[in-house]
C-alpha cells in the first residue's frame, strides 16, 4: 500500500466507538484493495495502537470484530 492509499484507508475508518465498522464495511467505504488486505491493515494499525478493535458477541454465535479511531486522531 502506498502512503496516499494508507491516507484513504485512515479516512475511512470510522470515528468513535459507537461507529466502529467491520473490515468488511470498511473496504466496501474504500472501495479498493482486496478484503483480506484491508483486514491485514486494519490489525497492524490495532496491534500498532494506531486505531482500536473491539470484539462483539454474535446473537447466532461467534464473534464479530470492529474498528474505530478516536476523534482527533
Amino acid at each position: 500500500m502506498t502512503e496516499a492509499d494508507l491516507n484513504k484507508l485512515w479516512n475511512a475508518i470510522p470515528v468513535g466507538e459507537t461507529n466502529a465498522g467491520t473490515a468488511s464495511a470498511i473496504w466496501k467505504r474504500l472501495g479498493m484493495y482486496a478484503r483480506p488486505t484491508i483486514r491485514h491493515q486494519l490489525t497492524v494499525m490495532a496491534d500498532a495502537g494506531r486505531i482500536h478493535r473491539i470484539s462483539r458477541s454474535m446473537p447466532m454465535g461467534g464473534e464479530v470484530r470492529l474498528f474505530y479511531r478516536m476523534p482527533g486522531q
